[in-house]
């Protein structure tokens, strides 16, 4: 398996360090042509606006949807999500249109007041310490997110909430590392 990390801004490092400690092939993606044997790309957190004008200095942009369309998985973190969304409130960056979201960037201030959920906490059974700020630039404050479309464009349908996502990767994460 290869994986693709937009590497043009942003944390393409860490992600492109964490894909080679999971054993995977981590692909640096800068032009059109590194794009051609990957089986999935991640767009990095970064600076949405930057990373939205280097995609389209590159030429990035349709060969980002294409893999999409062609039915290779995306992941987008921060900036990538937002590169990601459906729409954004804001004229730019101007977003790709490949997840069923709207964002709107920088709403709640500045990314030090941010929030917690406890997904991820409940499916360890633990209770963190917590301090509840407000939202955080990227975050995504309404969401109508629709799976109808997904399946309608590629036939995939998720069979699997978000709970039970995040409990199976809880589990996978525990007796992968032994913790």
């Amino acid at each position: 398996m290869k994986i693709g990390v937009l590497a043009v801004q942003g944390d393409f490092a860490e992600h492109i360090a964490s894909l080679r400690k999971l054993g995977i092939e981590p692909q640096e993606v800068r032009l059109p042509h590194q794009m051609e044997d990957i089986d999935g790309l991640i767009i990095p957190g970064g600076e949405s606006t930057t990373l939205s004008r280097l995609m389209s200095i590159y030429e990035l942009r349709k060969p980002v949807a294409k893999l999409c369309l062609d039915g290779k998985c995306l992941w987008g973190t921060c900036a990538g999500m937002i590169m990601m969304a459906r729409e954004i409130t804001e004229e730019d960056p101007e977003p790709l249109g490949l997840m069923d979201i709207g964002v709107q960037r920088n709403s709640f201030g500045r990314q030090i007041d941010s929030f917690e959920q406890d997904l991820v906490e409940s499916a360890l059974g633990i209770e963190a310490k917590k301090e509840l700020l407000p939202m955080q630039p990227g975050d995504v404050p309404d969401t109508y997110a629709d799976v109808s479309s997904l399946v309608e464009d590629t036939g995939y349908q998720p069979s699997t909430d978000v709970e039970t996502g995040v409990k199976a990767f809880v589990d996978w994460y525990r007796d992968f590392y032994k913790v």
